[in-house]
C-alpha cells in the first residue's frame, strides 16, 4: 500500500511538475518539463537514500512511500541514475556505460519495435 499510495502522488507531481514547466516555455520543442522532473527525481532519489542511509526511520514503509512509491511515480529516470552511481562508487563503471548503453539502445529498440507493431513507424 505504501508503493501504490507513494507512486500515485509521485504521479500527480510528475504531472503536474511538468505541465507548469512546459507550459512556461510552450513555444519550445525541447521537453523542458521532462527534462525538469528527472532532474529533480534524482535529487529527491539522493536525498531520500541518503537519509536511509543516517537514519533508521527512512527505512521500512518510509523507504517504500518515498523512494520506491513517490519517486518511482514522479519519475523512473530516477532510479536508473541511482543504480548507475552505485554501480560506478563499486568501482564497475563499466557495467554502468554497459547499464546505460544497453538501456538506451534496447529501449529505441522496442519503441521501434512498439511503433512498427502498429504499423507506424513515426510518432
Amino acid at each position: 500500500m505504501a508503493v501504490f499510495a507513494g507512486s500515485g502522488l509521485g504521479g500527480v507531481c510528475r504531472y503536474l511538475v511538468s505541465g507548469l514547466v512546459q507550459g512556461k516555455v510552450a513555444d519550445s520543442v525541447f521537453p523542458w518539463g521532462t527534462l525538469t522532473v528527472n532532474v529533480l527525481g534524482c535529487l529527491i532519489v539522493g536525498v531520500f537514500f541518503g537519509l536511509a542511509s543516517h537514519y533508521s526511520f527512512m527505512e521500512g514503509r518510509w523507504k517504500l512511500l518515498l523512494a520506491v512509491g513517490f519517486c518511482g511515480g514522479f519519475t523512473t529516470f530516477s532510479t536508473f541514475v541511482n543504480e548507475n552511481y552505485h554501480l560506478i562508487t563499486a568501482a564497475n563503471g563499466w557495467m554502468a556505460v554497459l547499464y546505460t548503453a544497453l538501456s538506451l539502445v534496447a529501449g529505441f529498440g522496442c519503441l521501434y519495435l512498439g511503433y512498427l507493431i502498429t504499423g507506424r513507424t513515426g510518432a
